[in-house]
């Protein structure tokens, strides 16, 4: 029988991670080029691994959820959540019919594209 030490499958997640990492923000930088190159390698880097922590927080886990939630970071600042610019954002996060961590990143993705849409003129059903 195979035994895997706390030590190597701690290594394990630590190495999941920072794949994880890699992909999200490749995923950013396809997306966002102009943000991306604003922010650089290193700020990229450390907004992905805030925007991780942050859905997490939310109970938000599964990539693309989190995807989503570092999607809203980069289009409303990496404090969207918290802004009282933003209070559509806080309205969700905090509403306990969207206990699903799947439900609440999808409204609150939902959330923020009627906000962007709003900002920026468009009606409901224009596409972006």
């Amino acid at each position: 029988m195979l035994t895997i030490s706390p030590a190597q499958m701690e290594a394990f997640t630590r190495a999941e991670r920072a794949v994880f990492a890699d992909r999200l923000a490749a995923h950013v930088r396809a997306g966002f080029p102009d943000e991306a190159d604003r922010l650089g390698p290193a700020g990229l880097r450390d907004l992905v691994d805030a925007g991780v922590v942050k859905a997490a927080a939310h109970g938000i886990e599964i990539e693309a959820d989190v995807s989503m939630y570092v999607v809203l970071m980069v289009g409303f600042g990496p404090d969207f959540e918290t802004d009282p610019a933003h209070p559509w954002a806080r309205q969700v996060l905090q509403n306990p019919e969207y206990a699903d961590p799947s439900d609440k990143a999808a409204y609150l993705f939902e959330a923020g594209l009627e906000e962007a849409r709003r900002r920026d003129g468009l009606g409901p059903d224009d596409d972006r």
